[in-house]
């Protein structure tokens, strides 16, 4: 006669896993089990600068590229909206339709810095967005520069 079929392991299995962070292992007794590591905030900036859509990837780049609002600003002046908007319509005519309505439309002319170049602000994500892809085409068109920073979540 045979013996019916026993597995040690299937009875390990079968438990409940232990509340504690420790689990058996095959001979029963308790090892405890290690935490994966967690990745830092550089490389989490650097996934996300390799297209990872992450939602902490995509906050540590913005907070890795952050641009705070200068001090010193001087209120928007007539020439500095003039310049805002032909910047914006120049790039509305060269880009596929929607990329500007989408990205620099929401950035607020906040005014000028040094009385030349354009300090302009939008949520930190939209911001460092508009630095990776926009800030040289903006430089060109604009005399005395763009600065892009990131507006305070609050405001």
């Amino acid at each position: 006669m045979s013996k019916p079929f026993s597995d040690p392991l299937s009875d390990v299995v079968r438990r409940c896993p232990p509340e504690s962070p420790t689990e058996q292992d095959r001979t029963g007794q308790n090892r405890t089990t290690p935490k994966p590591p967690q990745a830092g905030a550089s490389v989490r900036a650097a996934r996300a600068r390799n297209g990872s859509r992450r939602r902490r990837d995509r906050e540590a780049l913005a907070a890795a590229t952050a641009a705070p609002i200068p001090d010193g600003i001087q209120a928007p002046t007539e020439l500095a909206i003039e310049r805002w908007h032909f910047a914006r319509e120049h790039l509305r005519s060269q880009l596929p339709f929607g990329s500007v309505e989408n990205w620099l439309d929401p950035l607020e002319l906040l005014g000028t810095l040094d009385g030349r170049g354009l300090v302009v602000a939008g949520p930190p994500t939209l911001a460092a967005w508009c630095r990776k892809r926009y800030a040289s085409a903006l430089n060109l068109l604009i005399p005395g520069g763009v600065l892009i920073c990131d507006r305070e979540e609050n405001r």
